[in-house]
């Protein structure tokens, strides 16, 4: 699957998982977006960066909708893997870091 995400060069791409963790990408969506590299692997999490990380919150253009979007996407994940506690983790830590998650969460 990484070396699908590198041959979609010139377009960027990046391989995400249900729980939004960041697996692949490839130069074109790094230069786009913060460094992938200089962020800790448990951030790398395409949602916890449009949470949280300063320099994207401000990224998006329609934020409102990108969250609406992702958490759609989550409360799918959820209901397929129940047993995945991580994930469970996860929301309730979007929920409590930020309060615009919490508001759409709930």
């Amino acid at each position: 699957m990484a070396r699908l995400v590198d041959g979609l060069s010139p377009l960027p791409a990046m391989l995400l998982d249900h729980r939004y963790d960041i697996l692949a990408w490839n130069p074109e969506v790094a230069r786009l977006l913060p460094d992938f590299e200089a962020v800790p692997p448990s951030r790398r999490k395409a949602m916890w960066l449009c949470l949280l990380h300063p320099a994207m919150r401000g990224l998006y253009a329609g934020r409102e909708q990108t969250l609406r979007d992702g958490i759609a996407h989550l409360r799918a994940a959820s209901a397929a893997h129940p047993e995945d506690r991580d994930l469970s983790g996860l929301i309730a830590k979007f929920a409590m870091q930020d309060e615009d998650f919490a508001r759409l969460w709930s």
